[in-house]
């Protein structure tokens, strides 16, 4: 886009097993939650802006589906209800990125944003808070 302003397009696929496990309830029966897998897919942008002094400022936003993720769980080998993490989750973001000059302060490679917010299947809200020691290449010898 413009000299201060990029645009940033993305998409990603997340695939994730949650190991099964059992349990035997107070009142001695066992119940066995199986395997859980689940299959993600997310596609967004996100708009930067240079601001200038080692700030930028981005807004974002991407639409996530989860195409699996059923949990199922039996008691002595009857089987429950079987809840479903699957469905479509919009999720936005806004950021900060601030860049220490070389050498001093936090900063350099990277990233100190955001705040998400979730709306759809997945309700909810995160921020995040990265700081990073500026990295010095060292000098090869000869």
């Amino acid at each position: 886009m413009g000299r201060s302003i990029s645009l940033e397009l993305f998409g990603k696929v997340f695939w994730s097993r949650y190991r099964g496990d059992g349990v035997t309830l107070s009142t001695g029966e066992d119940m066995v939650f199986d395997d859980v897998h689940s299959l993600r897919a997310r596609l967004g942008g996100r708009l930067t802006h240079a601001m200038g002094a080692g700030f930028d400022l981005s807004a974002g936003a991407a639409y996530e589906y989860e195409f699996a993720g059923d949990a199922r769980a039996s008691v002595e080998g009857y089987s429950l209800d079987t809840p479903s993490l699957g469905g479509g989750t919009g999720v936005g973001e806004l950021g900060v990125l601030y860049r220490a000059a070389s050498g001093r302060g936090f900063g350099g490679a990277g990233d100190c944003r955001q705040a998400q917010g979730r709306g759809g299947e997945c309700a909810g809200g995160v921020g995040v808070l990265t700081l990073c020691p500026p990295y010095k290449a060292k000098s090869a010898k000869a």
